[in-house]
C-alpha cells in the first residue's frame, strides 16, 4: 500500500512540474499551419504568366490553366523539368472532364506517348478510339486488343495488327475470355501465315479442304446435295489458291 501511494505521489509531482514548466515559458502551443490555396487569377493573366522567363511564375500559373492545349504545349516545350511535370499532372486531372471537341482537338498535337496514355486511360470509349487511330506501335495495339473495356474497340484493333507473334498472343489471351476476339485473331493469324507461305498453315488448309470435299461427296442430305455444285466451286477456288503457293 505504501509503495502504491509513493508511486501515485511521484506521478502527480511530475505532472505538477511539467505544468509549472509550461506556465513559466508562457509560450502557447503553436497553431497548425493551414495549407494556403492559390489565389484565383483571370485566365488571361494565367496565360500571360506562362510566357514568363521565370520558371516559378510559369509553374504557379498552371494551377489556373483550364485549356488542354496550353497544358500540352508546356508538357512538350517548357525548358524546366518541374514545370513540365506539373503541367503533366494538371493535364491528367482535367482531360476527361474537358468537352469532347477539346479532347479530340488536343489529341492531334500530342506526341505518341501521350496519345497512348489517352488510349489507355480515358474513360470515354470514343476518345480512346480516336487516340488509338493515331497510335502506330503494334505492341501497344495488341495490348489494347486484349485489355480495352469496350468489345467493339478490341475487335476493331485486330484488323490493324499483322505481326504473327502479336496475333498469337491475342488469340491465346482471348481463348477463354472473348470468343469474338479469339475468332477474329485466329482467322487473321491463319490468313497472315498463309500469305507468308507458311508450310504448316498450307498443309493445315489442304487437309481441311480435303475433309470438306469428302463430306460433301458422302452426304445424303438432299438440301446439301442441291448446293453441292456451289460448294464445290468454292472449294475448287480454295484449292487453286493452294496450288498457287510455291
Amino acid at each position: 500500500m505504501l509503495a502504491f501511494l509513493k508511486k501515485l505521489f511521484l506521478s502527480d509531482e511530475l505532472k505538477t512540474v511539467s505544468t509549472a514548466g509550461n506556465a513559466k515559458t508562457g509560450k502557447p502551443k503553436p497553431a497548425e499551419k493551414k495549407r494556403s490555396e492559390p489565389k484565383p487569377i483571370a485566365p488571361a493573366q494565367a496565360a500571360e504568366a506562362l510566357k514568363s522567363p521565370d520558371a516559378e511564375s510559369r509553374k504557379g500559373a498552371l494551377a489556373h490553366i483550364q485549356d488542354l492545349g496550353s497544358l500540352a504545349d508546356r508538357i512538350s516545350n517548357d525548358s524546366d523539368a518541374v514545370v513540365r511535370s506539373v503541367a503533366s499532372t494538371r493535364f491528367k486531372q482535367l482531360f476527361d472532364a474537358a468537352p469532347g471537341a477539346e479532347r479530340e482537338r488536343v489529341l492531334k498535337v500530342l506526341d505518341a506517348s501521350w496519345q497512348e496514355w489517352v488510349a489507355k486511360s480515358s474513360t470515354h470509349a470514343e476518345t480512346r478510339k480516336i487516340a488509338l487511330s493515331y497510335v502506330q506501335r503494334a505492341g501497344f495495339l495488341g495490348d489494347r486488343a486484349m485489355a480495352d473495356p469496350d468489345p467493339s474497340i478490341r475487335l476493331g484493333l485486330i484488323n490493324r495488327i499483322d505481326a504473327v507473334s502479336t496475333l498469337e498472343r491475342i488469340a491465346q489471351h482471348a481463348r477463354t475470355k472473348d470468343k469474338a476476339v479469339f475468332r477474329a485473331a485466329s482467322e487473321k493469324l491463319s490468313e497472315t501465315k498463309f500469305q507468308a507461305r507458311d508450310a504448316n498453315e498450307i498443309k493445315l488448309r489442304a487437309e481441311k479442304l480435303c475433309e470438306a470435299l469428302d463430306q460433301l461427296i458422302r452426304t445424303n442430305n438432299q438440301f446439301e446435295r442441291a448446293e453441292l455444285g456451289a460448294k464445290q466451286a468454292v472449294l475448287q477456288q480454295d484449292f487453286a489458291k493452294l496450288g498457287a503457293v510455291d
